[in-house]
């Protein structure tokens, strides 16, 4: 007899005994068993009404809500049956899967599935998904020693163990009604629900922790029994191949991920119960993404979307992440944002958003999601730490882009107090640094490079940084034993000559600096850096026709690099072509308009052309941004012309 059937035989009932409220609970099942999710709820509701204490009815209701999106009525409902039924090893395990995948609250969720455990000791789901927990928290031992005691369960030859397995205590199952002998009945046969499948799902899980714990080989026997057990089942080959990719034998890998695909195809054509096939989809669309097929992978992502199984902010996150993969931005953000719609609680997902924002260049849109990350992130569980501190550095990068040098310091110290021994922390000291520095707070900026070399001691980026930094101090001695030692790092690298040439300058050894320009040069031939230098320190010798050739070769490596610009500015003030000078500076503002020497220079020129207001605006501009520039010493350390410097002051008295 076909759902159907039953279904209509359970409506006569109903119409016989309408006041009965395990008629409404049992065409409920028949209904959820049929993918009718909304019909079935309709009748579980019907049946609290008439009997609002059952706990059970809870406990079913929270599994439709949660299948119809509704995870805060689902959550509400499964706290209703454990209150009911203080007892309920199935409420526990359903809420903590709930907390576990729709609010990412993994502490309350690996607390109810040891209540789980602890009420029902043979309830293997609640040892799987415990196990799949701790998997996701690192915790790879706790997760292999309950995949261990899973294995053993689903080997128990106990007659009762299908429903202990479930969580479904013994006692209740002639209770259950109708609706469970139904599914028995449809079921039977079914290798995915048989004794070697669920068995063959723990070896597959096991193999990936053993994986994880470096036991390559113990890893294969795993998927290898999981395959031997139950050859239909797909998940084990998709397991197993990426395995194969894993130690690179693509050919291996290759041949088993078809065969998931082979089974998966197969499942979709026929189906057991029209309520799995969303799951089929949803693996196919996984497989595919794994060998590349992104047309294949969106449309089964697709189908999963058009079917509307649970969970559907998941789908929509997924095949958003392969539009995103095939650089489908407009595409990847709708389906992000219809995700977030659904579940405006989960983080992860404004991260993925953000990540599309960026790779777009929309920093503004960008700039909020970060913020809601971490806003949500104030109250959030430890596992969600990665997602709050990639929203701390990033929020702070684009801070620190945008010149909010504040901003980005507070970012960057927040992310070190929530994980001060991350990857990102060490990053971090390095950025925040840099802040520090652009504030003029020196002694926190060298704090920080050097709390970046104690990490890192041989990289040469903290010692690059922390030299810069003792230049802007005139402390040149330390500059060039952090130089040196940068040098001695990374010899390749033009970073680091380019620094210590701004030491050889401070020094005025201007051809100690010509040199590191020549390895500037040598190292990278086709960049713009090199030759400028070399162009400013022919200048600092009084040659500005060997200066101009190389600020003009500079400009034919990059016609846009503005402080080459700038520089043949000075050449041409300096040989009294003013005009040209404040066409020069003007070019080079345009393309980039924080050269603050750059602008007092144009003012200058401005000023002594007869432009006296718009000359003014700009020095004042110039030194709000850079006090330092009022200092003729620091005009000349900088390498200004003496004619220059001298039209210099009348303007600087005006601006005082």
């Amino acid at each position: 007899m076909a759902i159907a059937d039953f279904v209509r035989n359970s409506g006569k009932v109903i119409a016989l005994e309408p006041e009965n409220d395990e008629h409404y609970f049992e065409r409920q099942n028949l209904y959820f068993l049929n993918g009718q999710y909304k019909l079935a709820l309709e009748d579980v509701r019907q049946a609290i009404k008439l009997n609002p204490k059952e706990a059970e009815y809870y406990q079913q209701s929270g599994i439709l809500r949660n299948s119809l999106a509704d995870t805060q009525g689902a959550l509400e409902d499964y706290n209703k049956a454990i209150k009911f039924n203080p007892n309920y090893a199935q409420a526990y395990y359903t809420r903590g899967s709930l907390y576990s995948t729709a609010f990412s609250d993994y502490g309350k969720a690996m607390a109810d599935f040891t209540k789980a455990i602890e009420l029902n000791p043979k309830f293997g789901e609640a040892y799987i998904s415990r196990g799949l927990l701790q998997a996701v928290l690192s915790d790879f031992q706790g997760a292999l020693e309950d995949f261990n005691q899973a294995i053993l369960l689903s080997k128990d030859p106990d007659p009762k163990m299908n429903l202990l397995w479930n969580g479904t205590p013994v006692e209740d199952y002639e209770s259950l009604g109708m609706y469970r002998r139904i599914a028995d009945n449809l079921l039977e046969g079914v290798e995915e629900n048989d004794q070697n499948s669920r068995t063959a799902g723990i070896h597959k899980y096991r193999g990936d922790i053993r994986l994880q714990l470096k036991d390559t080989e113990g890893a294969l026997q795993d998927y290898n029994e999981a395959i031997k057990l139950a050859p239909k089942q797909a998940d084990a080959y998709v397991a197993r191949g990426d395995y194969y990719t894993q130690m690179q034998q693509a050919e291996k890998a290759k041949a088993d991920y078809n065969k998931a695909i082979t089974i998966y195809s197969e499942s979709i054509e026929n189906p057991t119960i029209k309520a799995s096939l969303f799951i089929h989809y949803s693996d196919r669309a996984e497989v595919y993404s794994k060998i590349k097929n992104y047309q294949a992978t969106i449309a089964d992502y697709t189908q999963v979307i058009d079917i509307g199984g649970p969970n559907l902010f998941l789908s929509y996150e997924s095949r958003a992440v392969i539009y995103q993969q095939v650089k489908d931005y407009e595409a990847a953000i709708k389906d992000f944002s219809k995700a977030i719609a659904i579940q405006p609680e989960f983080i992860r997902i404004y991260g993925r958003r953000a990540i599309v924002y960026l790779e777009m260049k929309n920093y503004e849109a960008a700039l909020t999601d970060l913020s809601k990350i971490i806003e949500l992130g104030k109250n959030s569980q430890e596992t969600e730490e990665f997602v709050v501190v990639f929203a701390y550095l990033q929020r702070g990068k684009l801070y620190q882009q945008a010149k909010n040098y504040q901003g980005a310091i507070e970012d960057f110290s927040s992310l070190i107090k929530l994980q001060p021994n991350s990857p990102e922390s060490v990053e971090v000291y390095g950025r925040r640094g840099l802040s520090y520095a652009q504030l003029k707070n020196y002694p926190a900026a060298i704090e920080d490079f050097s709390s970046l070399i104690k990490s890192q001691p041989k990289n040469h980026q903290g010692y690059t940084y922390r030299c810069r930094v003792y230049i802007e101090l005139k402390d040149y001695n330390q500059a060039m034993k952090d130089c040196n030692q940068a040098v001695a790092i990374a010899p390749n690298n033009p970073e680091v000559y380019f620094a210590r040439a701004g030491v050889h300058s401070g020094l005025k050894n201007y051809s100690a600096a010509i040199k590191d320009a020549d390895k500037i040069i040598e190292i990278a031939p086709d960049f713009p850096v090199g030759y400028w230098v070399r162009g400013a320190m022919y200048f600092a010798q009084n040659n500005p026709s060997k200066a101009l050739s190389d600020y003009e070769l500079a400009l034919s490596k990059n016609d846009k690099f503005a402080p080459a610009i700038s520089s043949i500015a000075y050449v041409k003030y300096k040989q009294g072509d003013k005009q040209k000078a404040i066409e020069l500076w003007q070019k080079a503002l345009t393309i980039q308009d924080d050269l603050t020497g750059t602008k007092l220079a144009l003012a200058v020129a401005l000023y002594q052309e007869g432009q006296p207001e718009k000359a003014l605006s700009l020095a004042k501009e110039a030194i709000k941004i850079d006090e330092r520039f009022k200092d003729i010493n620091h005009l000349q350390d900088n390498l200004w012309g003496k004619q220059l410097i001298q039209d210099t002051k009348p303007l600087l008295n005006k601006v005082k």
